[in-house]
Protein backbone atom coordinates (compact mmCIF):
# COMPACT_ATOMS: atom_id res chain seq x y z
CA UNK A 1 0.00 0.00 0.00
CA UNK A 2 1.03 3.50 -0.75
CA UNK A 3 3.03 5.11 1.92
CA UNK A 4 3.06 2.19 4.51
CA UNK A 5 6.37 1.15 6.40
CA UNK A 6 6.48 -2.24 6.16
CA UNK A 7 9.60 -4.90 7.75
CA UNK A 8 10.53 -8.47 7.22
CA UNK A 9 13.13 -11.10 7.90
CA UNK A 10 15.36 -11.00 5.01
CA UNK A 11 17.89 -13.78 5.77
CA UNK A 12 16.74 -17.22 6.53
CA UNK A 13 15.02 -18.21 9.76
CA UNK A 14 16.71 -20.33 12.77
CA UNK A 15 20.29 -19.98 13.76
CA UNK A 16 23.02 -18.09 12.27
CA UNK A 17 26.18 -15.66 12.53
CA UNK A 18 23.98 -12.65 11.57
CA UNK A 19 20.26 -12.40 10.57
CA UNK A 20 19.43 -9.07 8.88
CA UNK A 21 15.41 -7.41 9.31
CA UNK A 22 14.79 -5.42 6.42
CA UNK A 23 12.40 -2.13 6.63
CA UNK A 24 11.37 0.10 3.61
CA UNK A 25 8.70 3.05 3.37
CA UNK A 26 8.79 6.87 5.22
CA UNK A 27 9.05 5.91 8.37
CA UNK A 28 12.00 3.84 8.25
CA UNK A 29 14.73 6.22 10.21
CA UNK A 30 11.82 6.86 12.36
CA UNK A 31 12.17 3.03 13.45
CA UNK A 32 15.77 3.01 14.79
CA UNK A 33 15.05 6.63 16.51
CA UNK A 34 12.21 4.75 18.71
CA UNK A 35 14.38 1.87 19.00
CA UNK A 36 16.95 3.62 21.29
CA UNK A 37 19.56 5.50 18.84
CA UNK A 38 19.36 9.15 19.69
CA UNK A 39 20.80 10.77 16.45
CA UNK A 40 19.50 10.90 12.86
CA UNK A 41 21.16 8.38 11.15
CA UNK A 42 23.36 8.91 8.75
CA UNK A 43 22.96 7.58 5.21
CA UNK A 44 24.97 4.67 3.80
CA UNK A 45 27.18 4.33 6.94
CA UNK A 46 27.23 1.02 9.00
CA UNK A 47 26.50 1.93 12.68
CA UNK A 48 26.65 0.14 16.30
CA UNK A 49 23.58 0.12 18.57
CA UNK A 50 22.39 -1.26 21.48
CA UNK A 51 18.75 -2.23 19.89
CA UNK A 52 16.09 -1.82 22.69
CA UNK A 53 12.65 -2.32 22.46
CA UNK A 54 10.53 1.03 22.14
CA UNK A 55 9.69 2.53 25.84
CA UNK A 56 12.46 0.23 27.44
CA UNK A 57 15.84 -0.04 28.52
CA UNK A 58 16.20 -3.39 28.06
CA UNK A 59 19.04 -4.10 25.41
CA UNK A 60 17.55 -6.62 23.19
CA UNK A 61 20.82 -7.26 20.97
CA UNK A 62 23.79 -5.32 20.37
CA UNK A 63 23.60 -4.88 16.27
CA UNK A 64 24.96 -2.86 13.07
CA UNK A 65 22.10 -0.62 11.59
CA UNK A 66 22.24 1.09 7.99
CA UNK A 67 20.05 3.75 6.74
CA UNK A 68 19.24 3.99 3.08
CA UNK A 69 17.50 7.50 2.12
CA UNK A 70 15.49 7.46 -0.57
CA UNK A 71 15.35 7.20 -4.05
CA UNK A 72 19.30 5.74 -3.34
CA UNK A 73 18.04 1.88 -1.93
CA UNK A 74 16.66 -0.98 -3.13
CA UNK A 75 13.16 -0.33 -2.98
CA UNK A 76 13.62 3.48 -4.23
CA UNK A 77 11.86 4.44 -0.24
CA UNK A 78 14.21 4.95 2.99
CA UNK A 79 15.41 1.89 4.09
CA UNK A 80 16.74 0.23 7.35
CA UNK A 81 18.45 -2.92 7.53
CA UNK A 82 19.05 -4.28 11.13
CA UNK A 83 21.78 -6.27 11.45
CA UNK A 84 21.08 -8.44 14.40
CA UNK A 85 22.99 -11.62 15.85
CA UNK A 86 21.46 -14.97 13.91
CA UNK A 87 19.81 -16.71 17.34
CA UNK A 88 16.20 -17.31 17.32
CA UNK A 89 15.78 -15.46 20.54
CA UNK A 90 17.53 -12.48 19.01
CA UNK A 91 15.19 -12.40 15.66
CA UNK A 92 11.78 -13.17 18.13
CA UNK A 93 12.25 -10.41 20.16
CA UNK A 94 13.63 -7.75 17.80
CA UNK A 95 10.26 -8.96 15.08
CA UNK A 96 8.07 -8.66 18.30
CA UNK A 97 9.32 -4.60 19.38
CA UNK A 98 8.49 -3.85 15.75
CA UNK A 99 5.29 -5.34 15.89
CA UNK A 100 4.23 -3.13 18.53
CA UNK A 101 4.78 0.09 16.42
CA UNK A 102 1.46 0.95 15.44
CA UNK A 103 2.79 3.19 12.11
CA UNK A 104 4.95 -0.90 10.81
CA UNK A 105 2.79 -4.18 9.55
CA UNK A 106 4.86 -7.27 8.04
CA UNK A 107 5.39 -6.69 4.92
CA UNK A 108 4.04 -9.59 1.93
CA UNK A 109 5.44 -12.00 -0.26
CA UNK A 110 7.68 -10.25 -2.93
CA UNK A 111 6.97 -6.73 -1.78
CA UNK A 112 10.33 -5.25 -1.47
CA UNK A 113 10.83 -6.10 -5.19
CA UNK A 114 7.46 -5.30 -6.13
CA UNK A 115 8.13 -1.88 -4.54
CA UNK A 116 11.65 -1.14 -6.51
CA UNK A 117 9.58 -2.20 -9.72
CA UNK A 118 7.10 0.38 -9.03
CA UNK A 119 9.70 2.88 -8.35
CA UNK A 120 10.79 2.22 -11.40
CA UNK A 121 14.71 0.39 -9.92
CA UNK A 122 14.05 -2.80 -11.82
CA UNK A 123 11.66 -4.07 -14.70
CA UNK A 124 9.92 -7.28 -14.58
CA UNK A 125 12.23 -9.66 -16.07
CA UNK A 126 15.13 -7.89 -13.92
CA UNK A 127 12.86 -8.69 -10.60
CA UNK A 128 12.34 -12.16 -11.75
CA UNK A 129 16.01 -12.65 -13.02
CA UNK A 130 16.41 -11.81 -8.55
CA UNK A 131 14.33 -14.47 -7.72
CA UNK A 132 16.00 -16.97 -9.56
CA UNK A 133 19.13 -16.14 -8.12
CA UNK A 134 17.41 -16.47 -4.91
CA UNK A 135 16.31 -19.86 -5.72
CA UNK A 136 19.37 -20.89 -7.97
CA UNK A 137 21.03 -24.07 -6.92
CA UNK A 138 23.47 -24.71 -9.65
CA UNK A 139 25.99 -22.82 -11.41
CA UNK A 140 24.07 -22.49 -14.47
CA UNK A 141 21.32 -21.21 -12.86
CA UNK A 142 23.21 -18.43 -11.32
CA UNK A 143 24.65 -17.07 -14.32
CA UNK A 144 21.52 -16.99 -16.43
CA UNK A 145 19.87 -15.32 -13.21
CA UNK A 146 22.66 -12.99 -12.97
CA UNK A 147 22.59 -12.41 -17.00
CA UNK A 148 18.71 -11.37 -16.45
CA UNK A 149 19.01 -9.39 -13.72
CA UNK A 150 21.68 -6.92 -15.35
CA UNK A 151 18.82 -6.46 -17.87
CA UNK A 152 19.49 -7.99 -21.33
CA UNK A 153 16.28 -9.26 -22.25
CA UNK A 154 14.83 -6.16 -20.65
CA UNK A 155 16.91 -4.16 -23.12
CA UNK A 156 16.21 -6.56 -26.36
CA UNK A 157 12.08 -6.59 -25.25
CA UNK A 158 12.28 -2.56 -24.80
CA UNK A 159 14.07 -2.09 -27.98
CA UNK A 160 11.51 -4.28 -29.65
CA UNK A 161 8.49 -2.32 -28.48
CA UNK A 162 9.88 0.71 -29.18
CA UNK A 163 9.61 -0.83 -33.05
CA UNK A 164 6.36 -1.49 -32.99
CA UNK A 165 5.42 2.02 -31.43
CA UNK A 166 7.61 3.47 -34.05
CA UNK A 167 5.66 1.23 -36.47
CA UNK A 168 2.13 2.31 -35.44
CA UNK A 169 3.58 5.84 -35.59
CA UNK A 170 4.26 5.47 -39.10
CA UNK A 171 1.23 3.49 -40.13
CA UNK A 172 -1.32 6.00 -37.91
CA UNK A 173 0.45 9.07 -39.92
CA UNK A 174 -0.85 7.20 -43.38
CA UNK A 175 -4.39 6.75 -42.32
CA UNK A 176 -4.86 10.33 -42.55
CA UNK A 177 -3.37 10.20 -46.14
CA UNK A 178 -5.91 9.93 -49.22
CA UNK A 179 -5.80 6.23 -50.84
CA UNK A 180 -3.74 7.95 -53.77
CA UNK A 181 -1.09 9.96 -52.25
CA UNK A 182 0.34 7.11 -49.96
CA UNK A 183 4.22 6.87 -50.86
CA UNK A 184 5.01 3.72 -51.65
CA UNK A 185 8.28 3.71 -50.24
CA UNK A 186 7.04 4.37 -46.46
CA UNK A 187 4.53 1.25 -46.96
CA UNK A 188 7.63 -0.49 -48.14
CA UNK A 189 9.55 0.40 -44.91
CA UNK A 190 6.79 -0.44 -42.75
CA UNK A 191 6.55 -4.09 -44.49
CA UNK A 192 10.21 -4.09 -44.40
CA UNK A 193 10.25 -3.53 -40.37
CA UNK A 194 7.30 -5.39 -39.31
CA UNK A 195 8.88 -8.43 -41.22
CA UNK A 196 12.05 -7.82 -39.87
CA UNK A 197 10.92 -7.48 -36.35
CA UNK A 198 9.18 -11.23 -36.95
CA UNK A 199 12.05 -12.91 -37.99
CA UNK A 200 14.22 -11.36 -35.01
CA UNK A 201 11.48 -12.96 -32.53
CA UNK A 202 11.12 -15.88 -34.55
CA UNK A 203 15.21 -16.68 -33.69
CA UNK A 204 14.81 -15.77 -30.27
CA UNK A 205 12.12 -18.01 -29.98
CA UNK A 206 14.23 -20.84 -31.75
CA UNK A 207 14.67 -24.10 -29.43
CA UNK A 208 18.93 -23.11 -29.40
CA UNK A 209 17.69 -20.53 -27.02
CA UNK A 210 15.02 -21.76 -24.92
CA UNK A 211 16.57 -21.72 -21.03
CA UNK A 212 12.88 -22.44 -19.65
CA UNK A 213 13.57 -25.51 -18.32
CA UNK A 214 16.78 -24.13 -16.24
CA UNK A 215 14.31 -22.81 -14.17
CA UNK A 216 12.52 -25.85 -11.82
CA UNK A 217 15.27 -28.08 -13.76
CA UNK A 218 15.46 -30.30 -17.42
CA UNK A 219 13.38 -33.06 -16.94
CA UNK A 220 14.87 -36.43 -17.48
CA UNK A 221 12.43 -39.61 -17.51
CA UNK A 222 13.94 -43.06 -17.40
CA UNK A 223 10.90 -45.45 -19.18
CA UNK A 224 11.20 -48.94 -20.42
CA UNK A 225 9.31 -51.86 -19.89
CA UNK A 226 8.90 -53.87 -16.93
CA UNK A 227 11.98 -55.34 -15.06
CA UNK A 228 14.58 -53.79 -17.82
CA UNK A 229 16.28 -52.17 -14.60
CA UNK A 230 14.95 -48.78 -14.76
CA UNK A 231 14.57 -48.38 -10.94
CA UNK A 232 18.08 -49.87 -10.14
CA UNK A 233 19.40 -47.45 -12.89
CA UNK A 234 17.51 -44.46 -10.85
CA UNK A 235 19.03 -45.50 -7.60
CA UNK A 236 22.21 -46.25 -8.82
CA UNK A 237 22.48 -42.37 -10.86
CA UNK A 238 20.63 -41.37 -7.47
CA UNK A 239 23.12 -42.91 -5.25
CA UNK A 240 20.00 -43.97 -2.63
CA UNK A 241 17.35 -46.17 -2.73
CA UNK A 242 14.98 -43.96 -4.09
CA UNK A 243 12.79 -46.70 -6.21
CA UNK A 244 11.94 -49.80 -5.08
CA UNK A 245 13.90 -53.05 -7.47
CA UNK A 246 11.59 -56.13 -7.73
CA UNK A 247 11.54 -58.70 -10.40
CA UNK A 248 7.77 -58.60 -9.82
CA UNK A 249 6.40 -57.14 -13.23
CA UNK A 250 4.79 -53.01 -12.55
CA UNK A 251 6.61 -53.08 -8.89
CA UNK A 252 6.90 -49.41 -9.71
CA UNK A 253 3.33 -47.87 -9.85
CA UNK A 254 3.95 -43.97 -9.59
CA UNK A 255 6.41 -41.24 -10.70
CA UNK A 256 9.79 -41.16 -8.46
CA UNK A 257 11.54 -37.99 -8.87
CA UNK A 258 15.32 -36.77 -7.67
CA UNK A 259 16.94 -33.74 -8.43
CA UNK A 260 20.69 -34.13 -9.10
CA UNK A 261 23.40 -31.47 -10.12
CA UNK A 262 25.16 -32.37 -13.70
CA UNK A 263 28.19 -30.38 -14.06
CA UNK A 264 26.47 -27.52 -13.23
CA UNK A 265 23.05 -28.31 -14.86
CA UNK A 266 19.84 -28.62 -13.01
CA UNK A 267 18.46 -32.22 -13.60
CA UNK A 268 15.18 -33.80 -12.40
CA UNK A 269 15.46 -37.69 -12.66
CA UNK A 270 11.80 -39.60 -13.18
CA UNK A 271 11.69 -42.93 -12.51
CA UNK A 272 8.29 -44.28 -14.36
CA UNK A 273 6.30 -47.49 -14.15
CA UNK A 274 6.92 -50.17 -16.45
CA UNK A 275 5.30 -49.58 -19.86
CA UNK A 276 3.42 -53.23 -21.34
CA UNK A 277 0.33 -54.10 -22.83
CA UNK A 278 -2.45 -56.91 -22.00
CA UNK A 279 -2.11 -55.47 -17.65
CA UNK A 280 -5.58 -55.86 -15.99
CA UNK A 281 -4.38 -54.50 -13.32
CA UNK A 282 -6.16 -50.72 -13.08
CA UNK A 283 -3.88 -49.61 -10.65
CA UNK A 284 -1.14 -50.42 -13.09
CA UNK A 285 -2.78 -49.22 -16.43
CA UNK A 286 -3.25 -45.99 -14.36
CA UNK A 287 0.83 -46.03 -13.78
CA UNK A 288 1.57 -46.79 -17.53
CA UNK A 289 -0.63 -44.28 -18.95
CA UNK A 290 1.09 -41.67 -16.59
CA UNK A 291 4.76 -43.16 -17.38
CA UNK A 292 3.85 -42.53 -21.31
CA UNK A 293 2.95 -38.86 -20.29
CA UNK A 294 6.05 -37.82 -18.70
CA UNK A 295 8.23 -39.47 -21.28
CA UNK A 296 6.56 -38.01 -23.99
CA UNK A 297 6.71 -34.43 -22.24
CA UNK A 298 10.10 -35.37 -21.17
CA UNK A 299 13.33 -32.69 -22.14
CA UNK A 300 15.33 -36.30 -22.35
CA UNK A 301 13.84 -39.46 -22.29
CA UNK A 302 16.08 -42.21 -21.48
CA UNK A 303 14.47 -45.67 -22.22
CA UNK A 304 15.88 -48.90 -20.77
CA UNK A 305 15.95 -52.36 -22.13
CA UNK A 306 16.86 -55.42 -21.33
CA UNK A 307 19.47 -56.97 -23.14
CA UNK A 308 18.59 -60.39 -22.52
CA UNK A 309 15.20 -59.98 -24.04
CA UNK A 310 13.33 -59.93 -27.69
CA UNK A 311 12.35 -55.96 -27.29
CA UNK A 312 11.03 -55.90 -31.26
CA UNK A 313 7.44 -55.79 -29.83
CA UNK A 314 7.87 -53.30 -27.42
CA UNK A 315 10.10 -50.88 -29.96
CA UNK A 316 7.31 -51.33 -32.57
CA UNK A 317 4.36 -50.68 -29.99
CA UNK A 318 5.73 -47.71 -28.38
CA UNK A 319 7.39 -45.46 -31.74
CA UNK A 320 7.06 -42.27 -30.03
CA UNK A 321 9.62 -43.44 -27.28
CA UNK A 322 12.21 -43.19 -29.52
CA UNK A 323 13.18 -39.47 -30.58
CA UNK A 324 16.43 -37.42 -31.50
CA UNK A 325 15.41 -36.85 -27.12
CA UNK A 326 16.00 -40.46 -26.99
CA UNK A 327 19.00 -42.09 -24.98
CA UNK A 328 18.58 -45.99 -25.32
CA UNK A 329 20.43 -48.21 -22.89
CA UNK A 330 20.22 -52.08 -23.42
CA UNK A 331 20.94 -53.22 -19.57
CA UNK A 332 21.97 -56.46 -18.01
CA UNK A 333 25.07 -57.43 -20.17
CA UNK A 334 26.54 -58.62 -17.78
CA UNK A 335 23.46 -61.75 -18.44
CA UNK A 336 24.84 -62.33 -21.92
CA UNK A 337 27.86 -64.81 -22.58
CA UNK A 338 30.19 -63.17 -25.32
CA UNK A 339 28.96 -64.33 -28.59
CA UNK A 340 25.46 -63.07 -27.80
CA UNK A 341 27.36 -59.63 -26.91
CA UNK A 342 29.26 -59.75 -29.99
CA UNK A 343 25.53 -59.83 -32.02
CA UNK A 344 24.21 -56.97 -29.61
CA UNK A 345 26.81 -54.97 -30.84
CA UNK A 346 25.85 -55.55 -34.17
CA UNK A 347 22.23 -54.86 -33.59
CA UNK A 348 23.04 -52.13 -32.18
CA UNK A 349 24.77 -51.02 -35.29
CA UNK A 350 22.28 -51.87 -37.56
CA UNK A 351 19.61 -50.01 -34.94
CA UNK A 352 21.49 -46.56 -35.06
CA UNK A 353 21.37 -46.86 -39.05
CA UNK A 354 18.24 -47.62 -38.93
CA UNK A 355 14.99 -47.23 -37.06
CA UNK A 356 16.45 -45.45 -34.25
CA UNK A 357 18.66 -43.54 -36.35
CA UNK A 358 17.20 -40.03 -34.38
CA UNK A 359 17.81 -41.21 -30.95
CA UNK A 360 20.53 -39.27 -29.41
CA UNK A 361 22.61 -42.97 -28.40
CA UNK A 362 22.52 -46.51 -28.04
CA UNK A 363 24.27 -47.77 -25.27
CA UNK A 364 25.10 -51.30 -23.62
CA UNK A 365 24.73 -50.83 -19.95
CA UNK A 366 25.08 -52.93 -16.74
CA UNK A 367 23.67 -51.72 -13.77
CA UNK A 368 25.04 -54.47 -11.55
CA UNK A 369 28.43 -54.32 -12.95
CA UNK A 370 28.83 -50.70 -13.15
CA UNK A 371 29.61 -51.02 -16.81
CA UNK A 372 28.62 -48.02 -19.08
CA UNK A 373 27.12 -45.85 -16.71
CA UNK A 374 29.68 -43.23 -16.81
CA UNK A 375 29.63 -43.16 -20.78
CA UNK A 376 25.93 -42.73 -20.09
CA UNK A 377 26.44 -39.50 -17.35
CA UNK A 378 29.40 -38.35 -19.91
CA UNK A 379 26.01 -38.85 -23.01
CA UNK A 380 23.52 -36.80 -20.86
CA UNK A 381 25.94 -34.14 -19.70
CA UNK A 382 26.54 -33.61 -23.31
CA UNK A 383 23.17 -33.61 -24.42
CA UNK A 384 22.15 -31.60 -22.14
CA UNK A 385 25.18 -28.83 -22.86
CA UNK A 386 24.60 -29.00 -26.35
CA UNK A 387 20.72 -27.49 -25.83
CA UNK A 388 21.31 -25.62 -22.25
CA UNK A 389 24.74 -23.89 -22.24
CA UNK A 390 23.53 -20.25 -22.31
CA UNK A 391 24.59 -18.48 -26.00
CA UNK A 392 26.01 -14.64 -26.13
CA UNK A 393 22.68 -13.66 -27.45
CA UNK A 394 19.91 -12.82 -24.70
CA UNK A 395 18.22 -15.75 -23.34
CA UNK A 396 14.71 -16.80 -23.35
CA UNK A 397 14.02 -17.68 -19.62
CA UNK A 398 10.25 -17.89 -19.08
CA UNK A 399 7.36 -19.53 -20.23
CA UNK A 400 5.26 -16.51 -19.96
CA UNK A 401 7.94 -14.75 -21.93
CA UNK A 402 7.30 -17.29 -24.66
CA UNK A 403 3.72 -16.76 -24.62
CA UNK A 404 4.28 -12.73 -24.77
CA UNK A 405 6.37 -13.11 -27.56
CA UNK A 406 3.93 -15.65 -29.54
CA UNK A 407 1.30 -13.33 -29.25
CA UNK A 408 3.02 -10.31 -30.27
CA UNK A 409 4.03 -12.38 -33.15
CA UNK A 410 0.87 -13.33 -33.83
CA UNK A 411 -0.36 -9.74 -34.32
CA UNK A 412 2.64 -8.61 -36.50
CA UNK A 413 1.82 -11.33 -39.11
CA UNK A 414 -1.84 -9.63 -39.40
CA UNK A 415 -0.06 -6.02 -39.77
CA UNK A 416 -0.40 -5.19 -44.04
CA UNK A 417 0.35 -1.66 -45.11
CA UNK A 418 -0.91 -2.73 -48.23
CA UNK A 419 -4.26 -2.65 -47.23
CA UNK A 420 -7.06 -0.35 -47.37
CA UNK A 421 -8.19 -1.08 -44.12
CA UNK A 422 -5.22 0.62 -42.39
CA UNK A 423 -6.74 1.27 -38.86
CA UNK A 424 -7.22 -2.46 -38.74
CA UNK A 425 -3.57 -2.97 -39.13
CA UNK A 426 -2.47 0.04 -36.57
CA UNK A 427 -4.71 -1.96 -34.24
CA UNK A 428 -2.60 -5.25 -34.58
CA UNK A 429 0.29 -3.23 -33.90
CA UNK A 430 -1.12 -1.24 -30.48
CA UNK A 431 -2.23 -5.23 -29.86
CA UNK A 432 1.31 -6.32 -30.54
CA UNK A 433 2.92 -3.65 -28.40
CA UNK A 434 0.94 -4.69 -25.49
CA UNK A 435 1.78 -8.43 -25.24
CA UNK A 436 5.35 -7.38 -25.52
CA UNK A 437 5.00 -4.87 -22.90
CA UNK A 438 3.68 -7.15 -20.58
CA UNK A 439 6.97 -9.04 -20.22
CA UNK A 440 8.89 -6.08 -18.68
CA UNK A 441 5.65 -4.64 -17.17
CA UNK A 442 5.48 -1.49 -19.49
CA UNK A 443 2.16 -2.38 -19.73
CA UNK A 444 1.35 -2.54 -15.82
CA UNK A 445 -1.27 -5.04 -15.49
CA UNK A 446 -2.54 -5.87 -11.80
CA UNK A 447 -2.28 -9.63 -12.92
CA UNK A 448 1.36 -10.07 -14.16
CA UNK A 449 2.37 -8.13 -11.39
CA UNK A 450 0.63 -10.42 -8.75
CA UNK A 451 2.01 -13.60 -11.09
CA UNK A 452 5.58 -12.53 -10.38
CA UNK A 453 5.80 -11.00 -7.05
CA UNK A 454 3.67 -14.24 -5.26
CA UNK A 455 6.43 -16.61 -5.66
CA UNK A 456 8.70 -14.25 -3.67
CA UNK A 457 9.26 -14.96 -0.46
CA UNK A 458 8.72 -12.81 2.57
CA UNK A 459 11.13 -10.31 3.18
CA UNK A 460 12.47 -10.56 -0.88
Amino acid sequence: MANDTFYALSTIAGKSGVAIIRLSGPESARVIKDMGYNSTPSPRVATFHQLRAPGKKEVLDEIIFIYFKAPHSFTGEDVLELHLHGSKAVIKDALSALSSLSYLRMAEPGEFSRQAFLNGKMDLTQAEGLAELIEAETSIQRQVALRQMGGEVASLYSQWRQQIITMLSSMEALIDFPGDDIPQSTLALVKHQVDSLVKDITNHLSIGNDLTALADGIKIVISGPPNAGKSSLMNYIARSEVAIVSDIAGTTRDIIHVKFDLAGFPLILTDTAGIRNGSTDVIEQKGIFIAKRAAMSANINIVVLAANQNNDAFIKDNPQLFTEQTIVLFNKVDALPPPQMKILENDLSEMKNGQMQKCLALLPISVNENYGIYLLLDTLKEAVADRYTPSDEPLLTKTRYREALELCKSHLLQVDPYTPMLDISAEELRMAATAIGQITGQVKLDEILDQVFSSFCIGK
